[in-house]
């Protein structure tokens, strides 16, 4: 997690090696006036029933729970008013196959989703995110 590692060097302490780690100091990319190359080429996120995937412009998101799953090619779409998913197939299926190949390496969460909460992307479509 780029947080741990983060802090870890802000404080000039190197992380255990019995300690899994799959995140980068952050610090570099931050405080550097280099143009530094970005420290991870795909991103991933999960919060219970709720699943991103961010590689180069797309962005693939996953709502388990309400059984939706949009794409979207933040270049073009910044603010995500296109849903691609059906256009891009392929590109659907090659993040949904990243995504699954890098949840095979998490521990099962520590603590349940408690709260369901109804929000709203600003575009009017409203959805369940796990608080």
């Amino acid at each position: 997690m780029d947080v741990f590692k983060t802090v870890a060097g802000t404080i000039g302490k190197e992380v255990p090696n019995n300690i899994a780690k799959d995140g980068v100091n952050l610090l570099p990319f931050i405080s550097s006036k280099q143009n530094l190359e970005i420290p991870h080429k795909t991103l991933f996120w999960r919060i219970d029933y709720v699943k991103y995937v961010r590689k180069s412009n797309w962005k693939l998101h996953i709502n388990t729970k309400e059984g939706f799953t949009r794409l979207h090619y933040l270049k073009n779409d910044p603010i995500e008013k296109k849903d691609l998913s059906k256009v891009y197939p392929e590109k659907v299926k090659e993040l949904k196959l990243e995504l699954a190949n890098w949840e095979k390496n998490l521990k099962k969460p520590s603590w349940l989703n408690i709260v369901d909460a109804k929000v709203e992307d600003g575009l009017g479509n409203r959805y369940f995110f796990p608080w």
